[in-house]
């Protein structure tokens, strides 16, 4: 199984991107089910979102969002924190739980990022395994692909929505 994802690392990315994709509406449901009187914060991001939803707003928010948001996030949240943490030589599961952390907080440190922070905590597994195979530049580009395929998703549905 590692064969095939160190030789279909751009692939895998995609994969992991519709997976993150799928926790987030696994969270979704799941919330629903166990705290249903929680506050509905499901699409968060909406609130900033700009009212008009035309094909060039759509095409300016899928630059940002899917674009040159996961590479700043890769840069910052993978990148830097992967170097102090290999400096020390600390398992990549100890990298894993301190990204996903990160992401969570980042993302509101409520109930409903949650599966923010499990998908952070799996770019962070992703990132570690590339870097590990491919070194740090393919790492931030697979991560950042994977990172912009689940904003993309959630940015066309709220477009259609």
């Amino acid at each position: 199984m590692t064969d095939w994802l160190r030789r279909h690392v751009w692939t895998t990315s995609i994969l992991i991107g519709v997976g993150c994709l799928l926790v987030m509406f696994a969270g979704i449901v799941l919330l629903a089910l166990v705290a249903p009187d929680a506050e509905n914060a499901r699409w968060a991001g909406e609130a900033a979102a700009p009212a008009e939803k035309s094909f060039p707003v759509l095409l300016q928010e899928l630059t940002v969002s899917a674009v040159a948001v996961p590479l700043l996030e890769t840069f910052v949240l993978f990148a830097l924190p992967a170097l102090l943490f290999r400096g020390y030589s600390v398992p990549a599961w100890v990298y894993a739980i301190a990204i996903g952390g990160l992401g969570w907080l980042i993302h509101g440190a409520g109930i409903h990022q949650i599966p923010h922070g499990v998908n952070f905590g799996l770019l962070a597994l992703w990132y570690w395994a590339v870097w590990n195979w491919r070194g740090w530049k393919q790492a931030v580009l697979a991560t950042s692909l994977a990172h912009g395929i689940w904003n993309a998703a959630f940015l066309l549905l709220w477009f259609v929505r």
